[in-house]
Protein backbone atom coordinates (compact mmCIF):
# COMPACT_ATOMS: atom_id res chain seq x y z
CA UNK A 1 0.00 0.00 0.00
CA UNK A 2 3.36 2.31 0.65
CA UNK A 3 4.46 1.65 -2.41
CA UNK A 4 1.43 2.63 -4.44
CA UNK A 5 1.13 5.74 -2.45
CA UNK A 6 4.85 6.63 -3.13
CA UNK A 7 4.60 5.73 -6.85
CA UNK A 8 0.92 8.00 -7.12
CA UNK A 9 3.34 10.34 -5.49
CA UNK A 10 5.84 10.35 -7.85
CA UNK A 11 3.51 10.22 -10.70
CA UNK A 12 2.17 13.60 -9.33
CA UNK A 13 5.03 15.34 -8.64
CA UNK A 14 6.50 13.92 -12.81
CA UNK A 15 2.87 15.57 -14.04
CA UNK A 16 3.35 18.76 -12.08
CA UNK A 17 6.79 18.93 -13.09
CA UNK A 18 5.97 18.37 -16.61
CA UNK A 19 3.36 20.65 -16.38
CA UNK A 20 5.44 23.57 -15.56
CA UNK A 21 7.67 22.56 -17.92
CA UNK A 22 4.90 23.19 -20.51
CA UNK A 23 3.94 26.71 -19.09
CA UNK A 24 6.98 27.85 -19.39
CA UNK A 25 9.31 29.07 -22.35
CA UNK A 26 12.05 31.31 -22.71
CA UNK A 27 12.93 33.82 -25.28
CA UNK A 28 16.16 33.61 -26.63
CA UNK A 29 18.13 36.86 -27.01
CA UNK A 30 17.97 37.06 -30.61
CA UNK A 31 14.58 35.85 -31.54
CA UNK A 32 11.53 37.37 -30.88
CA UNK A 33 8.32 35.33 -30.26
CA UNK A 34 4.29 34.76 -30.49
CA UNK A 35 1.80 32.68 -28.31
CA UNK A 36 -0.91 31.51 -30.58
CA UNK A 37 -4.25 30.39 -28.57
CA UNK A 38 -5.94 28.52 -31.14
CA UNK A 39 -4.23 29.86 -34.07
CA UNK A 40 -5.14 33.76 -32.89
CA UNK A 41 -2.24 35.53 -31.45
CA UNK A 42 -2.40 36.57 -27.98
CA UNK A 43 0.84 38.14 -27.09
CA UNK A 44 3.63 39.19 -29.48
CA UNK A 45 7.13 39.26 -27.20
CA UNK A 46 9.97 41.48 -28.73
CA UNK A 47 12.39 40.78 -25.73
CA UNK A 48 14.18 38.13 -24.35
CA UNK A 49 13.10 36.52 -21.03
CA UNK A 50 11.11 33.93 -19.22
CA UNK A 51 7.15 33.57 -19.60
CA UNK A 52 4.24 31.82 -19.19
CA UNK A 53 1.75 30.21 -20.81
CA UNK A 54 -0.90 27.33 -21.12
CA UNK A 55 0.03 24.41 -21.38
CA UNK A 56 -1.41 22.10 -24.64
CA UNK A 57 -3.41 25.40 -25.33
CA UNK A 58 -1.23 28.27 -26.22
CA UNK A 59 1.42 27.54 -29.28
CA UNK A 60 4.57 29.30 -29.42
CA UNK A 61 6.05 30.46 -32.74
CA UNK A 62 9.48 31.99 -32.94
CA UNK A 63 11.29 34.57 -34.70
CA UNK A 64 14.98 35.20 -36.12
CA UNK A 65 15.85 38.81 -34.72
CA UNK A 66 19.11 39.29 -36.37
CA UNK A 67 20.31 40.67 -39.39
CA UNK A 68 19.34 38.23 -42.10
CA UNK A 69 21.19 38.52 -45.71
CA UNK A 70 19.12 39.00 -49.25
CA UNK A 71 20.31 39.36 -52.80
CA UNK A 72 18.79 40.11 -55.75
CA UNK A 73 19.11 37.94 -58.86
CA UNK A 74 21.40 39.51 -61.53
CA UNK A 75 19.06 41.83 -63.51
CA UNK A 76 19.46 43.36 -66.92
CA UNK A 77 18.69 47.03 -66.66
CA UNK A 78 18.35 50.07 -69.08
CA UNK A 79 19.94 53.35 -67.75
CA UNK A 80 18.72 56.70 -68.88
CA UNK A 81 20.58 56.40 -71.73
CA UNK A 82 19.00 53.25 -72.70
CA UNK A 83 22.17 51.35 -72.20
CA UNK A 84 22.05 48.07 -70.88
CA UNK A 85 23.61 46.41 -68.36
CA UNK A 86 23.61 43.55 -65.96
CA UNK A 87 23.53 44.67 -61.87
CA UNK A 88 22.46 42.66 -58.57
CA UNK A 89 22.49 44.06 -55.17
CA UNK A 90 22.65 42.86 -51.69
CA UNK A 91 20.83 44.14 -48.36
CA UNK A 92 20.21 42.60 -44.65
CA UNK A 93 17.20 42.96 -43.10
CA UNK A 94 15.10 42.64 -39.52
CA UNK A 95 11.76 41.97 -38.20
CA UNK A 96 10.72 44.78 -36.55
CA UNK A 97 7.36 44.11 -36.02
CA UNK A 98 6.48 40.66 -35.24
CA UNK A 99 2.65 40.31 -35.52
CA UNK A 100 2.51 42.03 -39.04
CA UNK A 101 5.02 39.79 -40.04
CA UNK A 102 3.63 36.53 -39.07
CA UNK A 103 0.38 37.77 -41.11
CA UNK A 104 2.28 38.51 -44.07
CA UNK A 105 4.03 35.80 -44.60
CA UNK A 106 3.37 33.31 -41.45
CA UNK A 107 6.56 33.59 -39.68
CA UNK A 108 8.96 32.22 -42.14
CA UNK A 109 11.97 33.28 -43.26
CA UNK A 110 12.19 31.98 -46.62
CA UNK A 111 8.73 33.18 -47.71
CA UNK A 112 9.83 36.77 -46.84
CA UNK A 113 12.99 36.18 -48.71
CA UNK A 114 10.56 35.73 -51.63
CA UNK A 115 8.81 38.62 -51.07
CA UNK A 116 11.34 41.00 -50.53
CA UNK A 117 13.34 39.86 -53.79
CA UNK A 118 10.93 41.34 -55.65
CA UNK A 119 10.85 44.76 -53.76
CA UNK A 120 14.61 45.06 -53.76
CA UNK A 121 14.64 43.78 -57.84
CA UNK A 122 11.78 46.72 -58.50
CA UNK A 123 13.98 49.51 -56.27
CA UNK A 124 17.01 48.73 -58.25
CA UNK A 125 15.21 48.79 -61.62
CA UNK A 126 13.64 52.42 -60.74
CA UNK A 127 16.16 53.64 -59.16
CA UNK A 128 19.27 53.13 -61.69
CA UNK A 129 16.95 53.20 -64.67
CA UNK A 130 16.65 57.15 -63.77
CA UNK A 131 20.21 57.78 -64.06
CA UNK A 132 23.21 57.53 -66.28
CA UNK A 133 25.88 54.34 -65.77
CA UNK A 134 28.38 56.36 -64.92
CA UNK A 135 26.80 57.24 -62.17
CA UNK A 136 25.57 54.20 -60.89
CA UNK A 137 29.61 52.82 -61.44
CA UNK A 138 30.99 55.62 -58.91
CA UNK A 139 29.84 59.25 -59.49
CA UNK A 140 27.44 58.74 -57.42
CA UNK A 141 27.07 55.65 -56.25
CA UNK A 142 26.22 56.09 -52.50
CA UNK A 143 23.51 58.63 -53.40
CA UNK A 144 22.12 55.70 -56.13
CA UNK A 145 21.96 53.17 -52.87
CA UNK A 146 20.54 55.41 -50.51
CA UNK A 147 17.51 56.23 -52.82
CA UNK A 148 17.31 52.10 -53.76
CA UNK A 149 16.88 51.32 -49.63
CA UNK A 150 14.29 54.27 -49.04
CA UNK A 151 12.53 52.99 -52.08
CA UNK A 152 12.16 49.56 -50.63
CA UNK A 153 11.84 50.56 -47.37
CA UNK A 154 7.96 51.46 -47.77
CA UNK A 155 7.18 48.30 -49.48
CA UNK A 156 9.43 46.16 -46.53
CA UNK A 157 7.47 47.76 -43.30
CA UNK A 158 4.51 45.93 -45.03
CA UNK A 159 5.81 43.08 -44.35
CA UNK A 160 6.90 43.80 -40.59
CA UNK A 161 10.75 44.23 -42.08
CA UNK A 162 13.25 46.79 -42.57
CA UNK A 163 15.90 46.76 -44.91
CA UNK A 164 19.11 47.81 -43.75
CA UNK A 165 22.70 48.86 -45.65
CA UNK A 166 21.55 48.10 -48.99
CA UNK A 167 24.57 47.98 -51.35
CA UNK A 168 24.79 47.31 -55.48
CA UNK A 169 27.52 44.49 -55.16
CA UNK A 170 27.73 44.26 -59.05
CA UNK A 171 27.23 46.43 -61.95
CA UNK A 172 28.80 45.94 -65.41
CA UNK A 173 27.80 45.55 -69.44
CA UNK A 174 27.27 42.44 -71.05
CA UNK A 175 30.30 41.13 -72.99
CA UNK A 176 29.10 42.41 -76.46
CA UNK A 177 27.79 45.67 -75.09
CA UNK A 178 31.29 46.14 -72.57
CA UNK A 179 32.67 45.54 -76.63
CA UNK A 180 30.78 48.29 -77.80
CA UNK A 181 31.16 50.16 -75.55
CA UNK A 182 34.94 50.29 -75.65
CA UNK A 183 35.02 50.62 -79.29
CA UNK A 184 33.16 53.42 -78.79
CA UNK A 185 35.07 55.27 -75.96
CA UNK A 186 38.23 54.24 -77.96
CA UNK A 187 36.86 56.29 -81.18
CA UNK A 188 36.26 59.04 -79.21
CA UNK A 189 39.55 58.72 -77.71
CA UNK A 190 41.38 58.83 -80.89
CA UNK A 191 39.53 61.75 -82.41
CA UNK A 192 39.99 63.72 -79.30
CA UNK A 193 43.62 62.72 -79.58
CA UNK A 194 43.56 63.75 -84.02
CA UNK A 195 41.97 67.12 -82.45
CA UNK A 196 44.67 67.79 -79.93
CA UNK A 197 47.41 67.01 -82.09
CA UNK A 198 45.87 69.01 -85.43
CA UNK A 199 45.50 71.96 -82.89
CA UNK A 200 49.14 71.99 -81.30
CA UNK A 201 50.58 71.16 -85.18
CA UNK A 202 48.83 74.31 -86.09
CA UNK A 203 49.81 75.96 -82.83
CA UNK A 204 53.80 74.94 -83.65
CA UNK A 205 53.57 75.88 -87.61
CA UNK A 206 52.61 79.32 -86.03
CA UNK A 207 55.21 79.68 -83.28
CA UNK A 208 57.83 78.07 -86.31
CA UNK A 209 56.82 80.69 -88.33
CA UNK A 210 56.99 83.51 -85.67
CA UNK A 211 59.97 82.66 -84.82
CA UNK A 212 61.30 83.04 -88.05
CA UNK A 213 60.53 86.66 -88.35
CA UNK A 214 61.70 87.19 -84.96
CA UNK A 215 65.00 85.54 -86.62
CA UNK A 216 64.66 87.81 -89.47
CA UNK A 217 64.27 90.90 -88.11
CA UNK A 218 67.21 90.08 -85.47
CA UNK A 219 69.51 88.95 -88.05
CA UNK A 220 68.52 92.23 -90.31
CA UNK A 221 69.27 94.46 -86.91
CA UNK A 222 72.33 92.67 -85.98
CA UNK A 223 73.61 93.02 -89.80
CA UNK A 224 72.55 96.48 -89.94
CA UNK A 225 74.22 97.26 -86.48
CA UNK A 226 77.45 95.29 -87.69
CA UNK A 227 77.78 97.27 -90.67
CA UNK A 228 77.27 100.86 -88.66
CA UNK A 229 80.55 99.89 -86.44
CA UNK A 230 82.70 98.31 -89.42
CA UNK A 231 81.74 101.92 -91.17
CA UNK A 232 82.61 103.31 -87.64
CA UNK A 233 85.78 101.17 -87.71
CA UNK A 234 86.99 101.95 -91.29
CA UNK A 235 86.50 105.66 -90.50
CA UNK A 236 88.28 105.70 -87.35
CA UNK A 237 91.51 103.11 -89.33
CA UNK A 238 91.73 105.89 -92.01
CA UNK A 239 91.49 108.61 -89.74
CA UNK A 240 94.60 106.64 -87.83
CA UNK A 241 96.15 105.88 -90.40
CA UNK A 242 96.03 109.09 -91.90
CA UNK A 243 96.96 111.01 -88.76
CA UNK A 244 100.31 108.48 -88.62
CA UNK A 245 101.38 109.21 -92.70
CA UNK A 246 101.07 112.75 -91.93
CA UNK A 247 102.94 112.56 -88.55
CA UNK A 248 106.22 110.46 -90.07
CA UNK A 249 105.98 109.22 -93.30
CA UNK A 250 108.85 106.95 -93.55
CA UNK A 251 107.90 105.19 -90.68
CA UNK A 252 104.87 104.52 -91.75
CA UNK A 253 105.95 103.16 -95.03
CA UNK A 254 108.44 100.91 -92.82
CA UNK A 255 105.91 99.89 -90.64
CA UNK A 256 103.49 98.99 -93.79
CA UNK A 257 106.23 97.01 -95.39
CA UNK A 258 106.60 94.84 -92.10
CA UNK A 259 103.53 93.98 -91.86
CA UNK A 260 103.27 93.30 -95.29
CA UNK A 261 106.33 90.70 -94.90
CA UNK A 262 104.55 89.21 -92.19
CA UNK A 263 101.40 88.51 -94.21
CA UNK A 264 103.41 87.44 -96.88
CA UNK A 265 105.61 85.00 -95.51
CA UNK A 266 104.11 83.49 -92.47
CA UNK A 267 103.82 80.32 -93.73
CA UNK A 268 106.85 78.15 -93.90
CA UNK A 269 105.55 76.66 -97.36
CA UNK A 270 105.00 80.15 -99.14
CA UNK A 271 106.87 80.41 -102.95
CA UNK A 272 107.40 83.91 -103.90
CA UNK A 273 109.07 84.61 -107.64
CA UNK A 274 110.09 88.22 -107.33
CA UNK A 275 113.05 90.41 -108.52
CA UNK A 276 115.33 91.30 -106.16
CA UNK A 277 115.35 94.90 -107.03
CA UNK A 278 111.00 94.33 -106.73
CA UNK A 279 109.55 97.72 -104.81
CA UNK A 280 108.63 95.16 -102.13
CA UNK A 281 111.74 94.02 -100.74
CA UNK A 282 112.99 97.70 -100.78
CA UNK A 283 114.33 97.63 -97.08
CA UNK A 284 116.21 94.42 -97.16
CA UNK A 285 118.80 95.94 -99.05
CA UNK A 286 119.21 98.85 -96.56
CA UNK A 287 116.33 99.61 -94.06
CA UNK A 288 117.83 102.93 -92.73
CA UNK A 289 117.54 104.48 -96.62
CA UNK A 290 114.10 105.38 -98.28
CA UNK A 291 112.82 103.62 -101.99
CA UNK A 292 115.76 106.41 -103.33
CA UNK A 293 118.48 105.47 -101.64
CA UNK A 294 118.44 101.89 -102.38
CA UNK A 295 120.98 100.09 -104.51
CA UNK A 296 119.53 97.03 -106.34
CA UNK A 297 120.02 93.96 -104.69
CA UNK A 298 122.09 91.24 -105.77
Amino acid sequence: MNQNRIAAVGVVLAGLVFLAIQSFFIVGETQRALVLRFGEVRAALDRPGLYLKLPFIDRVINIEDRLLPLQTPELEVADSEQRRFSVDAVARWKVTDTLRFYQAVGGNLAAANARLDPILSAAVRQVIGARPFAQVLFEARADVTRQIEDLAQANARNLGVELVDVRIRRAEQPDDISARTFERMRSDRQREATDIRARGQEQARRIRAEAENQAVVIRAEARRQSETLRGRGDAERNRVLAEAYGRDAEFFSFYRSMLAYQNALGARDTTFLLSPNSEFFRYFADPSRGPAQQQPAR
